[in-house]
């Protein structure tokens, strides 16, 4: 509830017991995005498209943060999987 820190440092902990769910690297990530630290929010959403590769927050996070580096490939193909993942599931762009 508003701490950021102590947050991350629960999800940390969840990665040492969990190390596969993808939904922990999400999480990570949203919390990353919303402080602004690109660069770890860019890990945690890489992390959970490996773990959870049909995970839409995770490629739509990969996809911002990725573009927000500047890895315009990456972003471009994050894009194109968020896109895909969306259209399978029959959300309108």
């Amino acid at each position: 509830a508003g701490s950021h820190e102590r947050a991350i440092d629960h999800l940390e902990e969840a990665i040492e017991v969990a190390p596969g769910d993808p939904e922990i690297f999400v999480l990570l990530g949203e919390i990353e995005q919303s402080r602004e630290n690109v660069e770890d929010a860019y890990v945690a959403f890489r992390r959970a498209t490996q773990l959870a590769p049909d995970d839409i927050r995770a490629w739509s996070g990969l996809a911002l943060s990725a573009e927000a580096l500047g890895f315009e490939e990456e972003a471009t193909g994050a894009y194109e999987e968020w896109a895909q993942l969306e259209q399978a599931e029959g959300i309108e762009p």
